[in-house]
């Protein structure tokens, strides 16, 4: 017996360690389902857990029911099933309506479990699901029998929660009205939090994943993938009229937005016109906006129409659009430490479009995007853009000069400062050279970035390391009083403001200065072996010292701490081997 409670001890304190959590079976105010309980429950505890998660929403909203939690195992729960129902009414009007102040998490091992209560969202999946038949297939067949929204929250209060689970095959595709919206999930006048939560396979007129409006949410840790709006905006997010959003460490990757004939904005996220709204440590990973119309789409990841929008530590690689490749901005924007890389926009805009503003670029890399006009950043006729601190180099397009596809001016307002611009300082054809004095603290230098396209070769993507090298000229070389003082991070989340001593500082404020660019320099990494200096060892290393000791290629200008691999103070086919040995073992 005592070996018995030692064993059930250590397992208790196993799971409290490894971040998820071990109680009792009954907790006061808090509702159990579990798809696999059989019926007859009542919810008050997992042996007497509720097998649809409908039930538990009712008896959560009778006045006076006092339930502040619903805890959902792991399983498949479906909108149109409840204990009257136990088959499903195929209604494409069924929805899950949150219960306001009440928290809905999933991610439960349940009844089947050693441990009901052991949670972990990505180990004990729990679904919501809009496919009423369990038919759904790839490229949206049998999908026109699936529920409008899987769910549906409207003015709920302070403390509506909902975390840790995958919603997945909302289908709002009619043609107008609320079943053309929000197919993942329809939130109309309410306060809300989204933690941990997944939204795949959604479908709307507009909001494929979500449609917000005069709502205050926090969304936090999600990944929105493969959702669409199709013949509308916000492939992922519509974020509607009187919206005030928060929205940090999510993912967005794969999201669409489809004109047809009309419109097709914000492939990811679409904002129609808000207070206020943040995006914080947020990653863009091959969103798109295209359209069969006269109409261009806007924005591969977002389109911004109005509004205040502030990016902070954001990610935006491989998205597309007719305009702004990543970004389509319009209304008053701030960004920093942000990452625009391999983007796409096919008139206007590679990386950004600037239709309005004031837009302010801050600590930003944009590198390696495309467009005919304005590879890295294009300006409209009404925008006005201000970059500071930021590195602009690599990008491409159809002017007649290089600096002009790293941002190209259409008339509007655009001021640089304390960047380093590609091209920047050499004269268009029949012209004067520019005037440094116009562009303070700013060079034409090659920022030295680690390995802008990766070993694949392409800009945008995964492998690509945009760190700044320890010679780089854009090291404490931006300007301090930019940036979101005084707990400025960088795209990695690193400090800013961090000085190399090996460097002087050619930038502006108190010291130490920050660095031109998305990344901070850390100072040089030393990893033996690493020749071409990206951070890791691979193939391409062993490929370079290979033709080192063939004499192919120079010595790179690196120190002996990275070329003598064996320390014996010569470079030779030892080192090599040892090389060879380091990879095998990765």
């Amino acid at each position: 017996m005592i070996k018995t409670m030692i064993c059930f001890l250590c397992l208790a304190l196993a799971a409290a360690d490894s971040g998820w959590s071990v109680v009792s079976a009954q907790v006061e105010g808090v509702l159990y389902v579990d798809d696999d309980a059989p019926a007859g429950g009542d919810g008050s505890s997992w042996a007497q857990a509720l097998p649809f998660l409908q039930d538990a929403l009712a008896l959560a909203a009778a006045p006076g029911s006092g339930i502040k939690e619903i805890r959902v195992a792991r399983g498949m729960y479906r909108p149109d099933r409840d204990g009257m129902n136990p088959g499903g009414t195929g209604l494409r009007s069924a929805t899950f309506a949150l219960v306001s102040g009440v928290a809905v998490r999933g991610g439960y091992a349940g009844v089947t479990g050693v441990f009901p209560d052991t949670r972990d969202p990505d180990r004990y999946a729990t679904f919501f699901s809009g496919d009423l038949l369990g038919d759904d297939l790839p490229g949206w067949n049998h999908y026109a029998d699936n529920a409008y929204h899987v769910l549906h929250a409207v003015d709920t209060a302070p403390g509506t929660r909902l975390e840790g689970v995958v919603v997945r095959g909302g289908y709002a595709d009619a043609s107008s009205g609320l079943a053309a919206v929000g197919g993942g999930m329809l939130v109309e006048g309410s306060s809300l939090a989204l933690d941990r939560c997944v939204f795949q396979y959604n479908f709307a007129r507009y909001g494929g994943a979500a449609y917000l409006v005069l709502a205050t949410v926090e969304i936090g840790d999600c990944l929105f993938q493969y959702n669409q709006a199709q013949l509308g905006r916000g492939g992922a997010l519509y974020i509607g009229e009187g919206v005030q959003p928060a929205v940090s460490g999510c993912r967005f990757e794969s999201n669409e937005a489809f004109g047809g004939s009309g419109v097709g904005d914000g492939g990811a996220i679409f904002v129609q016109q808000i207070p206020a709204m943040t995006l914080t440590d947020c990653h863009f990973q091959a969103n798109r906006s295209h359209t069969s119309g006269v109409f261009d789409a806007t924005g591969g990841a977002v389109s911004s129409l109005a509004g205040y929008l502030q990016i902070d530590g954001g990610w935006f690689g491989d998205n597309l659009a007719d305009q702004g490749g990543a970004l389509w901005l319009n209304g008053a924007v701030d960004i920093y430490n942000t990452v625009i890389s391999g983007n796409v926009g096919n008139t206007f805009g590679g990386g950004i479009l600037v239709f309005g503003g004031p837009v302010r670029v801050t600590g930003v890399t944009v590198t390696g995007c495309h467009s005919s006009d304005g590879g890295g950043i294009s300006v409209g006729l009404s925008g006005a853009v201000a970059v500071a601190s930021s590195i602009l180099w690599g990008n491409t397009g159809e002017q007649d000069r290089v600096f002009s596809n790293q941002i190209h001016n259409n008339g509007g307002v655009v001021a640089l400062q304390y960047s380093t611009i590609e091209g920047l300082f050499t004269p268009a054809p029949g012209e004067d050279p520019p005037d440094p004095a116009d562009f303070p603290g700013c060079i034409d230098r090659d920022p030295q970035l680690v390995s802008p396209a990766g070993a694949d070769g392409l800009p945008g993507t995964a492998d690509d390391n945009l760190r700044l090298r320890p010679a780089s000229p854009a090291i404490d070389a931006g300007n301090n009083t930019e940036f979101l003082l005084p707990a400025a991070l960088d795209a990695a989340g690193n400090p800013r403001f961090l000085d190399d001593p090996a460097t002087p500082d050619s930038g502006v404020g108190m010291p130490p200065l920050a660095d031109m660019g998305a990344y901070e320099y850390q100072g040089a990494l030393v990893i033996p072996g690493d020749l071409d200096g990206d951070g890791q060892l691979s193939a391409t290393d062993l490929l370079i010292l290979s033709e080192i000791l063939a004499e192919v290629w120079p010595v790179p200008p690196l120190s002996a701490e990275y070329m003598d691999i064996s320390l014996d103070g010569r470079l030779d086919v030892l080192d090599r081997l040892l090389l060879q040995r380091m990879l095998v073992g990765l």
